[in-house]
């Protein structure tokens, strides 16, 4: 709920309300700019870039909120009250509204015209995003491109009826089948590659499920799973003909939905899915054979890789976790082959052709997945989005070559090396580790490590982004989409373990992920990166104070580079890694004791303890590393915060750098989202998020003037670092 305390008792709080001349009708009206992007008036900053940070931050505050009592009501309370949350939206946050402007970029981008492009790639790009936003054709044809990829697959049972023969079907030609026509679905299980040592090597894992119910409650799982079952009835009630037998047909999607919860029940748990090392094992491909028969492991692999790798019995597979392959063996010896095809081309069927066919169809699934009402989505942006999950080489190749700033690149660079540098001051000053470990860790720390502020350099080789398509076997035409979009996943299927031969740098898997064009930061294979999509307002801004900087894009950095010496990062001495638990379980009890009002939710602090640790990390070096850079470059001026009714809020620079880190986390979720989050999610729900890590933080504490044992300021505080 709102506060609604008077004016007057923000005057109790330590920061500084006062009276500013008031402007027309009452307004207060911020001093002009001075002519230089850089300019500041005293003590207080009055450039454009300082205007345009006040304004974001002045619409989120909520001025009448103690920061020492909750400090995510006091940065985000404005935001939150005044943002609108469209029905067919999740969530309004500071990072999705970041992301929508990227969007915009990339669609005026997208929707330059073909012809105009020397660049295979590029044209291929665009060719997606312009049949995709093809709407008009896309009506016209209806259901009829999909009817036409079924009949390829060799039907649908539960659409055949009695004619459908089950002597014709064997599972390994059907998996082949499946990836020759771009509709692999990670049905039964994902097969890709993985980094093993030096080398990749195949690996086969945990299916994509569309009902994966572990972490929800009994209840909720039982709702879940019955709007899967309304949903492959609705489906199929629009593609089944005249004179189907509905009642048959409803029993075999009652097959259908049953064999999926069966897979769903040999799923590990969320947390045991977070411990990934722990879970995998390497065995020969005849091991696999052996232990597995239900697949022909060797005949799958030898289809999928280049015809110039070696697939031997001796080949080393990665498989994790073993337990759910044991699981899927089970299922597979039960199952009915029908069912098994019914289950197959269902899932075929929903992931490659459903959200690519006319507006009705799409809406069914959208309003299935997203649990919203789909009416007011953009078409431009559904389509954006499409092309940048399925070609991220691309779309980031065109957007880096067209946004980005040396100046820009030059300051984040400065500012995450700064802060990396007080992570590894931080492992060194721990007085937990032993000795052994100490040096262990101070070893890793001085591993070189490569900052990626933007993006990689290959985006802008032609020779590497043209060679993302070179596996191009049929044309792709603005107005075949849904043959654009099966053409694109093969090709990708086979990107993917083209690897295998020609390999690939840890640059390569950063752009294929897509990150460039993400708001974020991230933290792989001894590469600490900064995206485009988090180097702009109100995240960063070169032409601004610093501390909104550090705010962020250190915290950020700093979050990231801690996961380097977290569980997954480092391997311990059990002295040390029973310390390192001891300090682990204060910040699991912790957050374990936080349970959401609008929920009644409880959060998972096993789960969300990686994340949680790394929080406090970013936040406790990005205030360090700050104090660091005054004290070399000396303060800098502050932005004054303008209310109405003439009031002013005065923060110093440093109660500034925590607004803006929490202004990072503002949102206005709905209620489902918010459950989502609280059940599954590994970072816990933003509000939570940053009250958490904050009350942890004595800088935060001291800078704000919070009185010991304040909510924001408990005696008994938990930390690793």
């Amino acid at each position: 709920m709102m506060k609604t305390a008077c004016l007057l008792a923000v005057a109790l709080f330590p920061l500084a309300l006062v009276a500013a001349p008031a402007g027309q009708n009452g307004a207060t009206e911020r001093m002009p700019s001075p002519a230089s992007s850089q300019a500041s008036v005293g003590d207080y900053c009055f450039s454009s870039s300082c205007n345009r940070s006040a304004a974001f931050m002045e619409k989120a505050i909520n001025p009448l909120a103690d920061p020492c009592d909750n400090f995510y009501e006091f940065a985000c309370g404005g935001y939150v009250r005044n943002t609108v949350l469209p029905p067919h939206e999740a969530e309004v946050s500071t990072i999705s509204q970041m992301q929508d402007n990227l969007l915009r970029q990339l669609r005026d981008l997208l929707s330059e015209p073909i012809a105009t492009d020397n660049k295979e790639a590029f044209k291929i790009a665009r060719t997606l995003y312009q049949s995709c936003v093809n709407t008009t054709l896309l009506e016209e044809l209806g259901l009829d491109p999909a009817r036409n990829v079924l009949k390829a697959v060799g039907g649908w049972p539960l659409l055949e009826g009695d004619s459908w023969d089950e002597h014709n079907f064997e599972l390994n030609a059907m998996l082949l089948k499946l990836e020759d026509l771009g509709l692999s679905a990670a049905s039964l299980f994902s097969l890709d590659i993985a980094s093993i040592g030096n080398g990749y090597s195949v690996q086969v894992t945990l299916p994509k499920l569309n009902i994966d119910l572990t972490g929800y409650d009994s209840k909720t799982a039982a709702k879940r799973f019955d709007e899967y079952v309304n949903l492959i009835t609705n489906v199929t009630t629009l593609f089944a003909p005249a004179d189907a037998n509905l009642t048959k047909i409803q029993m075999e999607i009652s097959r259908i939905a049953s064999f999926e919860r069966d897979l769903n029940s040999h799923m590990p748990s969320l947390e045991d899915r977070w411990a990934t090392g722990r879970l995998a094992a390497m065995r020969t491909l005849d091991s696999l054979n052996t232990k597995h028969p239900y697949v022909d492991w060797s005949r799958l692999i030898s289809h999928l890789v280049p015809a110039s790798y070696n697939v031997t019995d001796e080949l080393l597979v990665s498989v994790k976790p073993m337990t759910y392959f044991e699981g899927l063996g089970k299922e597979l010896s039960g199952v009915d082959k029908r069912t098994l095809v019914n289950y197959l081309v269902w899932r075929a069927l929903h992931q490659h052709l459903l959200p690519n066919l006319n507006t009705a169809m799409r809406t069914m699934v959208t309003e299935h997945s997203t649990r919203r009402v789909a009416e007011g989505v953009e078409r431009w942006k559904e389509c954006t989005k499409f092309v940048h999950e399925r070609a991220p080489v691309l779309t980031s190749a065109l957007f880096a070559r067209r946004f980005t700033s040396a100046d820009m690149l030059a300051k984040a660079r400065s500012l995450a090396e700064e802060v990396s540098t007080e992570i590894v001051n931080l492992v060194k000053a721990a007085d937990w580790m032993q000795p052994e470990d100490k040096l262990h860790a101070e070893a890793h720390a001085n591993v070189k490590v490569k900052f990626m502020v933007g993006y990689p350099d290959i985006v802008f080789n032609d020779t590497y982004v043209e060679g993302y398509v070179q596996e191009k076997q049929n044309p792709m035409l603005v107005d075949t989409f849904l043959k654009n979009v099966l053409e694109l996943s093969r090709i990708l299927r086979r990107n993917t373990f083209r690897r295998l031969v020609v390999g690939f740098t840890s640059e390569d898997v950063i752009v294929n992920s897509g990150k460039i064009i993400d708001v974020n930061a991230f933290n792989f294979d001894s590469i600490l990166g900064l995206t485009l999509g988090i180097l702009q307002d109100p995240a960063f801004n070169a032409n601004r104070p610093r501390y909104l900087n550090y705010g962020v894009i250190g915290f950020a950095i700093g979050h990231e580079y801690s996961h380097s010496f977290d569980l997954n990062g480092m391997i311990f001495e059990n002295t040390t890694l029973a310390q390192f638990q001891k300090k682990s379980q204060c910040i699991i009890e912790q957050y374990s004791n936080i349970t959401d009002k609008a929920t009644n939710l409880t959060v998972n602090g096993v789960l969300t303890q990686a994340e949680n640790i790394a929080d406090q990390a970013g936040a406790k070096v990005a205030r360090i590393a700050y104090e660091k850079h005054v004290a070399k470059f000396g303060p800098e001026p502050s932005i004054p915060l303008q209310f109405p009714a003439g009031s002013r809020l005065d923060l110093s620079p440093q109660q500034m750098l925590w607004v803006s880190l929490a202004q990072f986390f503002c949102a206005k979720q709905s209620l489902q989202e918010l459950e989502k989050n609280m059940h599954v999610e590994q970072h816990v729900p933003h509000g939570h998020r940053v009250n958490g890590l904050l009350k942890n933080e004595k800088a935060f504490a001291a800078d704000y003037k919070c009185a010991a044992g304040a909510p924001m300021n408990p005696v008994h505080k938990c930390h690793i670092w």
